[in-house]
């Protein structure tokens, strides 16, 4: 998935691993499912994209100054083919992509080198008054980059579960579906439904640390059009996690309010309001006694996407959320995400963003398992095109994490937090081809 970032490809995924190939089905076979049989005589369309770059970090594991920080070259390629086909109401398409890193100046090179595969799948059918769509995917991936957030400004809530915990050797597998459905009844009126599957898992548990969970939402949304540049958006919602390391089951209902404007014809603003119950349920691993919390969590959202120029464009996203977590607990994240892109001649092109984030525990009985998070990002690059499908690119990013414990209701000691700092640089060539039918 291209991120608006320099040298990252576009929409993208890879081969399964064969351990979990049933698995990794699943999401294709769903969306095959959409497939109509007018689409044998679409036309088919095919999409290559490959990266090589050397990253050099100084702290890859991300460990505060009181651990063993590791510090390392190492040389990442990445490839990808999406293959689909298109007809003027439907579309199906899968990419698959892998990912390779290599290190050999570090006596960690061993525990940092890994091959990941990713699949996605996407699809959709349109009719005169409805929609149907399905995304999906497979990942399984090193926890160097699947436990990390980077600057994501296509999809802020994708990568949301991630724990910040590299210092160990794992991998995780995910995967996901999203079927939706989209009922258009006047020019004013829509009204929808969807479902999301999360599933998560890791090679080895480390309890509220990495920890294998799985979660299901349903929701149903009607969206009114209340002048010509504002839209109104109303969604009921319900789901479940469940994470059994910890014996975790967690309900949730709720709804929340969207108001979405055309500021102008180069800039969209958004407005959200919610509200979400939350009852959870789980066992303290220390313990072992049940314990039990009920509570209402405010949502709300900000944000403006737009274009300055037609040369720069830029994102702005406040926003608060609750979101499954692999530390197997359900978690508050306050989120601030920022991103400018520019051109600054028909060659170059430049990105900046920002990306801070808290997560907190829900539960007042979880804060003694669940640590809270810290977490910033900021990141640069620019890209110089030698042709229309070959560029070169570089990009820096820092990277500030901690963990800290909060003060107990005795006002008990505070364990020390844990704060680590990270600076990444690299080069790279990146090839984009031509969509190909």
């Amino acid at each position: 998935m291209r991120i608006n970032q320099i040298g990252r490809l576009e929409k993208a995924s890879s081969y399964p691993s064969f351990r979990r190939t049933r698995g990794a089905m699943l999401p294709a076979a769903a969306a095959a499912l959409m497939l109509p049989l007018s689409a044998f005589a679409a036309d088919g369309y095919f999409l290559p994209q490959a990266s090589a770059e050397s990253i050099y970090n100084d702290n890859w594991r991300l460990q505060p100054d009181n651990r063993e920080q590791v510090d390392a070259l190492g040389a990442f390629f990445d490839i990808s083919a999406t293959l689909g086909l298109r007809s003027p109401r439907s579309d199906i398409s899968v990419t698959p992509r892998l990912r390779s890193s290599f290190f050999t100046d570090s006596e960690d090179d061993d525990r940092l080198s890994s091959d990941d595969q990713f699949l996605d799948v996407a699809a959709y059918r349109e009719t005169e008054q409805a929609r149907w769509a399905f995304t999906g995917g497979y990942s399984d991936e090193s926890v160097l980059s699947s436990e990390l957030s980077d600057i994501n400004v296509d999809d802020p809530t994708d990568d949301v579960g991630d724990t910040g915990r590299l210092d160990v050797r794992n991998e995780r597998q995910r995967i996901t579906a999203r079927p939706s459905w989209t009922y258009i009844y006047s020019e004013q009126t829509q009204f929808g439904l969807g479902y999301r599957f999360v599933d998560v898992s890791f090679d080895d548990q480390l309890v509220t640390r990495q920890v294998d969970y799985t979660d299901h939402q349903v929701d149903a949304n009607l969206t009114r059009q209340l002048t010509e540049r504002t839209l109104l958006t109303t969604q009921l919602f319900a789901s479940r996690f469940e994470a059994d390391q910890v014996n975790n089951e967690t309900d949730s209902v709720g709804v929340n309010f969207e108001l979405s404007r055309r500021m102008t014809e180069r800039v969209r603003g958004s407005l959200n309001l919610g509200a979400q119950r939350v009852d959870a349920e789980f066992v303290d691993p220390v313990t072992g006694a049940t314990m039990s919390e009920s509570n209402t969590n405010l949502l709300f959202g900000a944000g403006l996407r737009g274009e300055v120029t037609e040369i720069t464009s830029w994102i702005a996203e406040l926003s608060r959320r609750v979101n499954p977590n692999g530390t197997g607990f359900v978690v508050q994240t306050d989120q601030l995400l920022l991103s400018i892109d520019h051109a600054f001649s028909q060659r170059l092109r430049g990105n900046i963003g920002a990306r801070a984030f808290r997560n907190e525990a829900i539960d007042d009985n979880a804060t003694n398992q669940f640590i809270e998070r810290d977490y910033a990002r900021l990141e640069g690059g620019l890209e110089w095109s030698l042709t229309e499908t070959w560029s070169l690119f570089g990009r820096y990013s820092y990277t500030r994490q901690e963990f800290e414990r909060p003060l107990d209701d005795m006002g008990g000691m505070v364990p020390p937090g844990e704060e680590a700092t990270a600076n990444a640089i690299s080069i790279g060539i990146a090839y984009r081809g031509r969509l190909r039918r």
